[in-house]
C-alpha cells in the first residue's frame, strides 16, 4: 500500500480529501467488487473521498464494469466521488498509478497496487 500525504496546515487537515487510486489491467472479474468495497469504506469515513480507477489498456470489459459499479454506487453513496480514466494502451502499473495520482484531488492519495 502506498500513501502520499501533501503538506497541510491544521485548518486544512480537518478538510482533507482522501483519494483512492485503483490501477487495473484486465480486471473485469475483480473490479466490480473492488469498487463496491471502496465505496462502502469511503462512506464510513467522515471526510471527503474519491475513487479513481485507471484502466491500463485492458483487453476485456474492465472499463465498462468499473463504470457500472460506479453508477450503481453513486445513488447509495452520494458523498463519494468516482471516475474511471482509460489508457489506450497498457503502460504498466507504475504509469497507471502516476496517472491516478496526477488526477487526484485529494490531499491524501492511497494506492493498493494489488487491488484489482
Amino acid at each position: 500500500m502506498y500513501v502520499r500525504i501533501l503538506q497541510a496546515n491544521a485548518k486544512e487537515k480537518k478538510r482533507l480529501i482522501t483519494s483512492f487510486v485503483v490501477p487495473a489491467h484486465n480486471s473485469e472479474r475483480n473490479i466490480y467488487n473492488c469498487i463496491n468495497r471502496l465505496f462502502k469504506r469511503s462512506e464510513e469515513r467522515t471526510k471527503a473521498c474519491e475513487i479513481i480507477v485507471v484502466d491500463d489498456g485492458s483487453n476485456d470489459d474492465t472499463y465498462e464494469r468499473a463504470w457500472s459499479a460506479i453508477e450503481r454506487n453513486r445513488a447509495r453513496h452520494p458523498l463519494v466521488r468516482a471516475k474511471v480514466i482509460r489508457h489506450s494502451a497498457s503502460l504498466g502499473k507504475a504509469e497507471a498509478i502516476k496517472t491516478g495520482a496526477s488526477k487526484a484531488l485529494g490531499h491524501v492519495v492511497v494506492v493498493n497496487p494489488n487491488t484489482a
